[in-house]
């Protein structure tokens, strides 16, 4: 019976030093001077949710570098952002997405209801400091708390592997974000009438994701980096369109002083949509193609950069 506890101890004891390692190399292999190194030719940066992601291909826009994330909330994308910046002194410009969805009180869920903990935490959890474990913890510990220790385990183990073994950083991965090409087309299986989202169009602001906006933008001036909005070309039915209004009201009230690249109106046909609020490949080829061509005639230079983008998609669709 000792021989047997004395195994049985010795076997916990080894399986909990494993552990200990996989979560100590994995938390560390995130917080290098490393991993977040991005090309030196990349001086703009595009940050967001899926929108971006699937918007602006890398491989067509010059010195550019597409971080945009599916599911990613300010919240997510300023733990990113704080890591990347100090390690990257070439980046001149952020584009942060910023649409209609943005401000609509979903974004709650999308930062701290369970599905998106137990899938965003085990990530990102080695980019947070005190202030933002506290700030999750405040809204959903319970769900934390449930985390399965092998969602840790196979996010720590895939840093460990990618990192330390391939030798492989946020681009080569994916993990934190880059471009994505859908090749799809589902606009016309969409039923998707804007009369059936009027609830949307309410006043409601999800304060949590204007607040790490606004520490977004902080973060932004205090690396003496450029930060601009950015709204990716949407489905004129696109259900989120009905908060035009709140849309505005945030961005006047809140970020008057930030310029917004606005998009939303670029002609395209319903083909080029994976669906209502997602570019597909040939979207995204075509948009990418129009944008690069603005930014090598100046877009970023523009003293006034809304009439300048509006002349160049009427020339652009005519």
């Amino acid at each position: 019976m000792k021989k047997l506890l004395f195994s049985f101890s010795y076997f916990t004891a080894i399986l909990g030093l494993i552990i200990l390692v996989v979560f100590y190399l994995g938390y560390s292999s995130l917080n290098n001077s490393r991993y977040f190194k991005i090309s030196t030719d990349s001086k703009i940066l595009v940050l967001g949710h899926s929108h971006p992601e699937c918007a602006f291909n890398n491989r067509i826009i010059l010195n550019l570098t597409n971080l945009g994330k599916s599911g990613e909330t300010y919240f997510y994308t300023y733990l990113k952002l704080k890591k990347i910046l100090p390690q990257n002194k070439q980046i001149k410009f952020v584009l942060l997405e910023f649409e209609n969805s943005e401000v609509d009180t979903v974004m709650n869920s999308w930062t701290w209801d369970d599905s998106h903990i137990y899938h965003m935490f085990p990530r990102y959890f080695p980019l947070m400091d005190k202030s933002d474990l506290k700030f999750i913890l405040s809204k959903n510990s319970k769900a934390i708390f449930n985390c399965l220790p092998r969602n840790f385990i196979n996010e720590f183990g895939f840093n460990i592997y990618s990192n330390y073994l391939k030798k492989k950083g946020i681009i080569s991965n994916k993990r934190f974000g880059g471009y994505n090409g859908l090749k799809r087309n589902k606009v016309d299986t969409i039923t998707n009438n804007s009369s059936k989202y009027k609830s949307l169009n309410n006043n409601a602001i999800p304060f949590c994701n204007v607040f790490y906006l606004q520490k977004i933008v902080n973060f932004c001036n205090s690396n003496k980096v450029k930060i601009f909005f950015i709204r990716s070309p949407f489905h004129r039915n696109y259900k989120y369109a009905v908060n035009e209004s709140k849309y505005n009201m945030v961005k006047k009230k809140y970020f008057s002083r930030v310029e917004l690249l606005d998009f939303k109106d670029f002609h395209l046909s319903s083909t080029d949509y994976g669906d209502l609020g997602h570019l597909n490949y040939s979207g995204s080829n075509k948009f990418s193609i129009f944008f690069n061509k603005l930014l090598n005639l100046g877009l970023l230079d523009k003293v006034d950069k809304a009439t300048f983008i509006k002349n160049e998609i009427h020339k652009n669709y005519y």
